[in-house]
């Protein structure tokens, strides 16, 4: 796998908790992904190579 450097847009603590929500009726229902548990929900604003 290659690795990359990442600029993230991080949501305030409010916007966390409802995507939170979201995300635990999401998977409640029994839908799956590749979510990358553990780190903020954010927007990613770009990538570069290290």
């Amino acid at each position: 796998m290659d690795k990359f450097l990442c600029v993230l847009g991080i949501f305030d603590s409010d916007t966390q908790q409802v995507l939170k929500e979201h995300q635990d009726a999401i998977l409640q229902a029994g839908f799956t992904g590749q979510q990358t548990m553990g780190i903020p929900f954010h927007v990613t604003l770009g990538t570069f190579p290290p």
